[in-house]
């Protein structure tokens, strides 16, 4: 179920609330707070007759993480449960319609390719993010915007503006309010300025945790002196096990999401 099933904001609320953990148990304190009013004042819109202000309402989506066209949409359903006569309800209806044909329109447009832009791979590739939030959703339970938030520790705000980019072009597939992985290839040459601008972001984010390697990891660093000839030897040597790593890798069951940095270079070429 999308936003744009709904006409009524409260439904939608209610049922985002039940899709989360626990069904949504202590998401009303957790909204209380974002919105900064007392819990009872979120109940009463919720559970009865009060509506939220334009103010709030916005709040509300920031918190749900809803992308601006999410928002405008949820925005005019706060406008029409606030309605004063059947004029200014008819009016904001009549926007409704609008902007859930305006969803239509745009995921009919939507061109899935097997290979990105120039400009997509340049958003891809610009932060770790994209291809970790893509990875997360080929593992099972993993599929929710806002647990991938939580795993991640960044804001659902980012994750759903991430999820929407991928899911445009054909990364992921959107099946309710679940992302799916999609088999399609992000690949990019090693002398492109992206590979390094990826190689460096996953390089980055594993130093974060460095120290907190446990048993069952591994972070090898060993500086040396060698031969020339020693030096094409294990250059040989990595290219052979990264060939067998990818035949574990490939068909391996998605459940834990890990990187594997192998960095062997010339510290003086």
């Amino acid at each position: 179920m999308s936003i744009y099933d709904f006409e009524n904001y409260k439904d939608f609320v209610n049922q985002e609330i039940r899709n989360r953990p626990r069904m949504g148990r202590g998401e009303f304190m957790k909204l209380s707070k974002a919105l900064r009013v007392h819990t009872t004042m979120i109940t009463h819109v919720f559970r009865g007759h009060h509506h939220l202000s334009p103010e709030q309402g916005l709040a509300v989506a920031d918190y749900l993480g809803l992308n601006s066209m999410e928002t405008e949409y949820f925005m005019t359903l706060v406008q029409v449960a606030r309605a004063g006569n059947a004029r200014t309800r008819e009016f904001y209806h009549g926007k409704v319609r609008e902007l859930k044909d305006r969803s239509l329109a745009l995921s009919r447009r939507l061109d899935f390719k097997n290979k990105l832009s120039e400009s997509d791979q340049a958003l891809f590739y610009s932060s770790w993010i994209f291809s970790a939030v893509r990875l997360l959703t080929a593992i099972p339970g993993m599929n929710a915007p806002h647990i991938i938030a939580e795993k991640l520790g960044v804001t659902l705000h980012q994750i759903n503006a991430t999820l929407e980019f991928l899911a445009s072009r054909g990364l992921v597939e959107k099946k309710g309010q679940q992302f799916i992985y999609r088999e399609l290839s992000t690949y990019v040459a090693r002398d492109s300025l992206l590979a390094s601008r990826h190689n460096i972001n996953w390089r980055t984010k594993c130093l974060e945790r460095i120290e907190q390697v446990s048993p069952s990891e591994m972070a090898y660093t060993n500086p040396i002196v060698i031969a020339e000839k020693d030096f094409e030897r294990v250059t040989e040597l990595i290219v052979n096990f990264i060939a067998n790593f990818r035949k574990i890798a490939d068909p391996s069951p998605s459940e834990v999401l890990c990187c594997l940095n192998i960095d062997w270079l010339k510290m003086i070429p």
